[in-house]
């Protein structure tokens, strides 16, 4: 087990894969990371971009692991695109999380229905 498995074996991220696929997806998962960080808002920008980034981050680390797994073997698309491609969802569906928040018994609920629904529409354009 190299040193990002180890880091990111504790998450639960890992669970479930194969040993081929958790070298391969602790690897992709320590690369969104440090993208998430390298361009998350600095301390001094707006609190409205916090908040955004913070929601961005909540959901695109466990959907990238879903998504890497109902993807593989095929090439996992790049971290930046990955990123980008969910704000430009998180931003266009907004309304229907706000809506999920509401109607469900729980937010955890809300935010797995939300990210199923991205999965979704990711997979059929890849």
């Amino acid at each position: 087990m190299n040193d990002i498995t180890k880091k990111w074996t504790p998450t639960g991220l890992l669970e479930g894969l194969t040993d081929t696929q958790i070298d391969e997806c602790a690897l992709m998962l320590e690369e969104l990371a440090q993208f998430l960080v390298k361009n998350s808002p600095k301390q001094s920008d707006d609190k409205t971009e916090w908040k955004k980034n913070e929601e961005l981050c909540r959901f695109v680390l466990p959907i990238a692991r879903a998504l890497y797994v109902e993807i593989y073997p095929k090439k996992f698309p790049d971290v930046k695109w990955l990123v980008e491609d969910f704000q430009k969802f998180l931003n266009e569906k907004r309304d229907l999380l706000n809506d999920l928040k509401e109607s469900s018994s729980s937010s955890y609920m809300a935010l797995d229905e939300f990210s199923c629904l991205y999965r979704e529409d990711c997979v059929s354009r890849l």
